[in-house]
């Protein structure tokens, strides 16, 4: 069997909301009518995370004065969830380009060859392709090649109404991507975990849970995988719908720094990284933080993917006196908006989605659960079927909003 290792990406995990009590509170146990309803409950908390790299790279090509040339703009994303309704938002701080090292230290060892060849592309020109590889190689290890690079980034939060904000990183602490020489962990200090800000209020939140967390609990995974977000064949309406996944605890694991992980086989891969996982009561038990690739190849083996535990983000919150839940007014009506519509209490479900319009008429959920309580679709048929396609993602409904946020 190849050899198995772990790679911290842009990944993104997927989520869901609170249940109803059912049988053993399984997915298993569960009839898809509450799966939807959890799934729903906690869907508008999802957000996509997009960071912009751009800068410039001083360079010493060995002879004459150093040249300064831009590096071309790097953009990557992953996944968030709204933590507090004033605009905090909860993400991996990998997705944001945060390490140990600093953002130029970081950028220049992914990018320093590509900068040389750039900025001394007329004296390399002149030599045979080994010494200019060879040579390229000499440059970039030069300490002031290496320091001359100069990084700006700019993080933005993408909601699911279309609304894109640019985003403050409040508070971070940085994932442990390696031991130390002696092989000692590293500090304590890191988590990868980060809280941005973002000027906008009464949003929906996801509660962190306080609830234990055990072997075979279910859980629930929302976010935005970079697979399907940049898929050729799916329109661009779909962006900004979150995609779901399910699957259990397997296991707890100890990462680089000795701290506790949790292991889950809900599928998570690239770009799903900082978002949500929650259990059968809709509360986050954790973050999709990385996954498992095979050796050779580096492909994504599912199964085999790990949580960071919703109380490193509940003590970094702490430090800016932000309570584990919180509740809005949009929030409130949300969560009563759904469970009037799966309890078939239509009129009083539409009462409270129209109220949410008339503060926030781009609310994309609120809009097509208003339209599936009017069509008051009977449990179980095929008209119940074709609502809760338009509900939990884009379809039809997708085409109809086209246009509608600017």
């Amino acid at each position: 069997m190849p050899a198995m290792r772990t790679w911290i990406g842009c990944l993104g995990l997927l989520l869901l909301g609170p249940v109803p009590a059912a049988g053993d509170g399984t997915p298993m146990s569960m009839s898809p009518e509450q799966v939807q309803e959890v799934i729903l409950r906690v869907k508008p908390s999802a957000v996509l995370i997009e960071v912009t790299r751009r800068g410039e790279a001083t360079v010493s090509c060995g002879q004459g004065p150093a040249r300064t040339v831009p590096l071309p703009p790097r953009r990557t994303t992953g996944s968030g969830f709204v933590l507090h309704p004033d605009g905090y938002v909860a993400t991996n701080a990998h997705v944001l380009g945060l390490s140990a090292e600093d953002d130029a230290g970081a950028e220049a060892g992914g990018r320093i060859g590509e900068v040389v060849a750039k900025a001394c592309a007329d004296r390399l020109a002149r030599l045979r392709p080994a010494e200019r590889e060879a040579q390229i190689k000499t440059l970039a290890q030069r300490p002031e090649n290496r320091r001359g690079i100069h990084v700006q980034r700019q993080v933005e939060v993408v909601f699911q109404d279309g609304k894109t904000l640019p985003a403050t990183v409040l508070a971070a602490r940085p994932p442990a991507l390696r031991r130390a020489p002696n092989g000692a962990p590293p500090p304590l200090s890191s988590g990868d975990v980060a809280i941005l800000k973002v000027d906008r209020r009464d949003l929906v939140a996801a509660p962190l849970g306080q609830t234990p967390v055990q072997i075979g609990d279910p859980v629930f995974a929302i976010g935005f995988p970079a697979v399907v977000l940049e898929h050729e064949l799916l329109s661009p309406l779909s962006r900004q719908a979150p995609s779901v996944t399910l699957g259990r605890v397997s296991g707890f694991k100890l990462d680089l720094a000795e701290q506790e992980v949790i292991q889950t086989d809900a599928a998570i891969t690239w770009g799903n990284s900082g978002g949500p996982a929650f259990n059968a009561r809709g509360e986050v038990i954790g973050v999709a933080a990385f996954i498992s690739v095979g050796a050779g190849e580096g492909a994504n083996v599912q199964g085999f993917n790990f949580l960071i535990p919703a109380e490193r983000v509940m003590a970094l919150a702490a430090t800016l006196d932000l309570p584990p839940h919180a509740e809005s007014l949009s929030g409130r009506r949300w969560q009563a908006a759904v469970r009037h519509f799966f309890a078939g209490q239509y009129d009083a479900a539409i009462v409270e989605l129209e109220n949410i319009l008339r503060d926030e008429p781009n609310a994309a959920d609120a809009r097509r659960l208003l339209a599936a309580a009017r069509a008051r679709p009977e449990r179980g048929s095929s008209q119940w079927s074709h609502w809760m396609r338009e509900i939990q993602g884009e379809g039809m409904a997708g085409r109809r909003e086209k246009g509608a946020v600017q």
